[in-house]
């Protein structure tokens, strides 16, 4: 059966977005909830997650498409024979990144920041470092303001996450 990949409701005055990023390819399985799609909009950036398990059949939207609330962006086919085939090419995409994980220190630093999608997207397209990054989202995950007031404020915001404790004055404790 085909389950059709829609635009959902956005912000209340928001009716269109823009399709930031594919994370799943055509042909490729996903399991339900998986993240397959990114939107942006003026106000939000969201995730679309797979509301089943399956194939991506179709994809209708290419990056950079001005979509609308109700618009259908692609579909999943969750038959049997669309996902068997599948099921190999999945063993291989992790096969494939386990290689790439083995490949270098480069991949593993990205690894172990914590980060949405739609900021690592940005982080990469801007080249900024993570390394010295204190996120502001849930559990210290960098988001996408933390990088846009870094782009905006570059010198300001580095000396603000760069905190040490060397020019802290020393407490000493006097006896009354």
């Amino acid at each position: 059966m085909l389950h059709e990949i829609i635009v959902p409701e956005l912000a209340e005055s928001t009716v269109e977005a823009t399709v930031a990023s594919w994370l799943k390819k055509d042909g490729e399985a996903v399991s339900k909830g998986d993240v397959i799609i990114e939107l942006d909009t003026d106000k939000v950036s969201l995730e679309i997650v797979s509301p089943s398990n399956g194939t991506i059949k179709e994809v209708k939207k290419s990056v950079g498409d001005v979509v609308k609330v109700g618009e259908i962006l692609g579909t999943i086919d969750d038959s049997e024979s669309g996902s068997a085939p599948n099921k190999e090419s999945e063993i291989e995409d992790v096969e494939v990144k386990n290689e790439d994980e083995s490949s270098g220190q480069i991949k593993e630093k990205e690894k172990s920041v914590n980060i949405t999608p739609v900021a690592k997207k940005i982080a990469e397209k801007e080249n900024i470092n993570l390394e010295n990054i204190i996120g502001t989202g849930p559990n210290g995950k960098i988001t996408k303001e933390d990088l846009l007031e870094i782009k905006k404020d570059p010198v300001k915001s580095e000396s603000d996450i760069n905190i040490s404790n060397d020019n802290v004055p020393e407490r000493k404790d006097e006896k009354l």
